[in-house]
């Protein structure tokens, strides 16, 4: 059976995640939150189908038995408040940025298959260029979109360094059903809604000309589903994970044998755009040098009026005299010859 887990599954976005998950098949889903944001009604008609528990994701010791082996860990525990991380800054860095840090730590150690990263689109900044797309460089304008940046790379980071397969998703102004409307930090669709059954006028800052994307939060809880299940994350990561240190040449493409790149190479680009280490990473081939050609030693001829000097003196009585082999038989009649005889046609003849 599959096990899900959601940290902060008791706040707006949330509590509609954890019923989307129960309506897969076979799917244990549990909760991890401390309600300083989220509420129990939120999932009270859920019931036993849901296990509950309370702990602070800030706390690395009640976080990591619960998160040990599940197979994917939808992180959604946040303050989620601009206004509220610059009135009151440390507690949004505490559980924006250590908490995701100890989420993120807590699954790569307890062997969780993947986490999904709730991020924010308050990373892009005031840009007016539209639409808005992840290749644009975030410019964040307040503390709480700069910690949801910081999750994203860490996210980024542990997927890199710790083989922990993550995928983190921009969540747009959300509003739907149990969004509460009484804090003063609630989103604008609920508090216009509040105003309009209350019959009274909503406040509106500004000339009223500016406009903003609003998306329903049951779209967001099947998007991010879709994207925690994307089967197209795990072969690239297991192709990051098992890159051999040697890479061999491929004999069906020459371009790509062509370009060797370091060892310690990392894909953290697209596919088709890789990212060297600093340094010289492409085999220099070795130039074949020309064999050395042996000529034989000739000895030179001795100097006219030289005399060699011979053996020394001690050594010449032990050097035998030539023995003289006396007068050479003489050679039977049959092969003497006769000098040659100068005449017109060359040499003489044989006797």
């Amino acid at each position: 059976m599959s096990k899900y887990i959601v940290t902060g599954g008791a706040g707006f976005i949330g509590s509609m995640l954890v019923r989307k998950l129960l309506e897969r098949d076979a799917a244990e889903v549990a909760v991890i939150d401390n309600f300083s944001s989220g509420r129990r009604e939120n999932l009270e008609e859920l019931g036993d189908r849901v296990a509950v528990h309370v702990a602070d994701i800030r706390r690395f010791d009640e976080i990591a038995p619960l998160l040990r082996g599940a197979d994917v860990v939808f992180h959604l525990a946040a303050i989620p408040s601009v206004p509220r991380s610059i009135a009151d800054p440390v507690p949004s860095h505490e559980s924006n940025i250590d908490g995701t840090f100890q989420v993120l730590r807590a699954c790569a150690e307890g062997g969780v298959h993947r986490v999904f990263y709730a991020a924010s689109s308050s990373a892009y900044g005031d840009t007016e260029e539209l639409p808005k797309v992840e290749t644009m460089t975030p410019r964040p304008k307040s503390p709480y979109a700069l910690q949801k940046l910081v999750g994203e790379y860490y996210a980024t980071v542990f997927a890199s360094c710790f083989g922990l397969e993550t995928v983190s998703v921009r969540y747009f102004n959300v509003y739907g059903p149990r969004q509460n409307p009484s804090s003063p930090y609630s989103g604008i669709v609920s508090l216009f809604m509040k105003a309009l059954l209350e019959r009274r006028s909503p406040t509106i800052h500004g000339d009223g000309e500016q406009s903003r994307d609003f998306t329903y939060v049951e779209d967001v809880a099947a998007l991010s589903i879709q994207a925690a299940f994307a089967r197209r994350l795990r072969p690239r990561l297991q192709r990051r994970q098992r890159q051999p240190l040697h890479p061999q040449p491929d004999l069906g493409n020459p371009a790509k044998d062509r370009r060797r790149l370091h060892p310690g190479t990392l894909r953290t680009a697209p596919r088709g755009r890789r990212a060297p280490l600093p340094g010289r990473h492409r085999r220099r081939r070795s130039r074949p040098r020309p064999r050395p050609v042996l000529l034989p030693r000739r000895r030179s001829p001795p100097h006219p009026g030289v005399v060699s000097p011979g053996p020394p003196a001690h050594a010449r009585s032990l050097i035998p005299a030539p023995r003289d082999p006396g007068p050479r038989p003489a050679p039977p009649a049959s092969f003497r010859t006769a000098r040659p005889a100068p005449g017109p046609t060359g040499p003489g003849l044989l006797e």
